[in-house]
């Protein structure tokens, strides 16, 4: 277990050639850096100590990274014996991060200092069935006015992650599916951001920084082992393993929309949108709703939206046309719960976006039915970041980006 509340710090085994003394210097700085963004306000003699580091060398270093503004003195305090010790924090205003999450109706953009404290939360409307082109430039515009109305100015910018929808090839910046944006797959996201604005991008799949955003701030915070499983347009999990986000080979572990839930659904062709997917994602459970409400009342559903979450309220409410329904969420979900935990043997699995907010009974209703076919049964829970999980997660990866490239700027 563990409780996540830093970003990922610097691998010094794959960062620094120990064997170059100018990389060496480099790996005392990034040592420094986390140390005293960890435990500031500290003195120099406890860094040394702390460290195995000469007081030499944590002078100059402490010199070069004061110099460089990354670091500034807060001040001193009474010692025993002697002149009393500075004490030096970390800057976390040297520069900012920036998380974007591009969502099938919403593009969330948040800015945060260089600690994840995070300044400011914006949104504006994807609308996706304007193609990729278009999206694209929403997320420039949703950017240009978060950096502007924050006083931002662009080269303060460290580091940016986005969390876009399908799945990616995250060495690349890719996409090898991407469902609901026309074109979005011909579009190299990572490579157009990065001409756009010259600070460097890191992209992942939405529910990638979902799961990783619970993991930092959210109902992950406690565990090393997750199952991130998100229900909404689409039907999603991603996992956290050690400790470590699990792709797979092709950036596609977690699709569980292509699951196969009934020999019924095997199909001759190949099809974009998952059997359990097509059961049970937003679109299904909301025209399932609709036509029983119809026949059961004879008349038409009223003109307004309905969602999973809405037909779960309902349910807890004891409306009757919601109880099959929601037996079927619960079997379909279910049967890919068994799955997963079969596989993995999670510490805990997390129910994100439209069971974010699923009752409790309907989870007590959901472990009830997987103690009759799995040896150990998870905690399971409700996310708790809601709609800002994968702005989080976006900020949390740019954080550690921004961490590794805070070694270039005294070079």
């Amino acid at each position: 277990m563990h409780n996540n509340t830093s970003i990922p710090s610097i691998d010094d085994s794959t960062f620094f050639d120990l064997a170059n003394p100018k990389m060496i210097g480099n790996k005392n700085k990034a040592s420094i850096i986390r140390l005293v963004r960890a435990k500031g306000p500290i003195s120099r003699a406890d860094i040394a100590r702390q460290l195995n580091l000469s007081p030499p060398a944590v002078s100059n270093n402490i010199n070069a990274l004061l110099e460089a503004g990354i670091i500034k003195e807060v001040g001193t305090y009474d010692s025993s014996v002697g002149r009393k010790p500075v004490l030096l924090c970390f800057n976390s205003t040297f520069g900012y991060v920036l998380g974007i999450d591009i969502g099938e109706y919403k593009i969330h953009c948040g800015v945060a200092n260089l600690d994840g404290d995070i300044i400011d939360f914006n949104e504006v409307p994807t609308m996706a069935n304007e193609g990729g082109e278009s999206v694209l430039n929403r997320v420039h515009n949703v950017i240009l006015s978060m950096l502007e109305r924050n006083k931002i100015n662009n080269d303060k910018i460290l580091a940016a992650g986005i969390g876009s929808p399908g799945i990616k090839n995250v060495n690349t910046g890719t996409n090898i599916l991407a469902p609901f944006i026309k074109s979005w797959d011909q579009i190299n996201l990572k490579n157009r951001m990065e001409e756009k604005f010259k600070f460097p991008f890191i992209v992942e799949n939405d529910v990638d920084m979902s799961i990783i955003g619970e993991y930092w701030k959210g109902a992950g915070r406690n565990y090393e082992n997750m199952a991130y499983i998100k229900l909404g347009d689409g039907v999603a999990a991603r996992f956290i393993l050690n400790g470590r986000l699990y792709r797979g080979v092709n950036f596609a572990a977690g699709e569980i929309g292509f699951m196969l839930p009934d020999k019924e659904l095997i199909q001759d062709k190949f099809c974009e949108q998952g059997a359990l997917e097509r059961l049970i994602c937003n679109d299904a459970i909301a025209n399932t709703y609709k036509n029983k409400y119809e026949q059961l009342k004879g008349q038409k559903f009223p003109d307004e939206d309905i969602s999973i979450s809405d037909v779960l309220k309902r349910w807890e409410k004891g409306d009757d046309i919601a109880n099959s329904i929601v037996e079927d969420i619960k079997i379909y979900l279910g049967i890919a719960l068994i799955n997963i935990i079969s596989i993995l043997n999670p510490e805990v699995i997390i129910l994100g976006g439209q069971l974010s907010d699923v009752p409790q009974k309907f989870i007590v209703s959901l472990k009830d039915m997987l103690s009759k076919h799995v040896l150990f049964i998870p905690e399971i829970i409700p996310a708790q970041l809601g709609n800002n999980a994968g702005v989080i997660g976006a900020i949390a990866v740019a954080l550690a980006k921004a961490e590794k490239l805070l070694s270039s700027f005294w070079e």
